[in-house]
């Protein structure tokens, strides 16, 4: 146990879209994304266009370069105004990385059960875990303030129609580009549900080594409660994850209070 404690600890010093999750390894899935960057996601969350309000059930799958998927994430995602929210339950969580003993230890602690919550507007993530009653507040990055910040001119090319989960769609090649000359571009396979006022119901990003696949599933278009982007009433806030991970460990092993 002391070892997966310093490993853990090591893990989730670090101060990133979803902390929690990246301490499964750093094979997770979030670490897959091209660019292996959590500022990708920001990027992502410009392909939803006109959408800037919605709540839906996601998945996250990621490919290998043989086409052999490696991680599997589940969740509940909400957006409103460039504000998003992940409800994740780490024990529907499937990777060839996430070590066996994790889980159970994560439940022990009461951290199997966490919301992200992104606020580019004030810069800062929230990392909930509501079976603690705690809940972790880090500031972004500068490079994830800047993903979040920029526009992007964007380049829709049609590649036909297809459904996806009985939603007729059009297949669109998307392509963004950063408004700085020496930016980068981010190339995407996205399914409009054409029947939903064109909702990407799954989008595909490549990179060299990866291909990660986002499907939504039961979305709700429209304001999903500026309350579901706040820091839940009654938990402790901490602003080092290091600390709310160490007393954690130690209530599990006793030496807590």
């Amino acid at each position: 146990m002391i070892k997966l404690h310093k490993n853990l600890l090591g893990k989730l010093s670090v101060a990133s879209l979803l902390p929690a999750i990246l301490m499964l390894g750093s094979g997770g899935a979030l670490a897959q994304l091209p660019g292996n960057d959590a500022a990708t996601m920001y990027v992502m969350v410009k392909l939803f266009g006109s959408h800037t309000a919605f709540a839906s059930k996601a998945e996250m799958h990621v490919l290998d370069k043989s086409k052999k998927e490696t991680d599997t994430l589940p969740m509940k995602f909400a957006l409103l105004d460039g504000r998003s929210r992940m409800d994740i339950d780490v024990s529907q969580i499937r990777s060839v990385e996430m070590p066996a003993e994790l889980l159970p230890s994560l439940k022990q602690m009461g951290m199997d059960q966490m919301t992200v919550i992104t606020r580019p507007d004030k810069k800062i993530i929230l990392s909930c875990y509501p079976r603690m009653k705690a809940y972790v507040e880090t500031p972004m990055t500068t490079k994830e303030e800047t993903a979040a910040a920029k526009a992007y001119k964007t380049e829709k090319t049609k590649l036909g129609k297809e459904t996806i989960d009985g939603h007729p769609c059009e297949k669109n090649k998307v392509v963004l580009t950063d408004s700085d000359p020496k930016g980068e571009k981010y190339e995407a396979t996205v399914w409009n549900a054409t029947d939903l006022k064109e909702f990407p119901v799954q989008m595909q990003i490549r990179s060299q080594d990866s291909t990660v696949v986002m499907k939504f599933k039961d979305v709700k278009l429209g304001n999903p409660g500026a309350s579901q982007f706040e820091a839940p009433a009654g938990m402790t806030r901490y602003t080092d994850a290091t600390k709310l991970l160490a007393e954690a460990t130690a209530k599990m092993t006793g030496g807590g209070k």
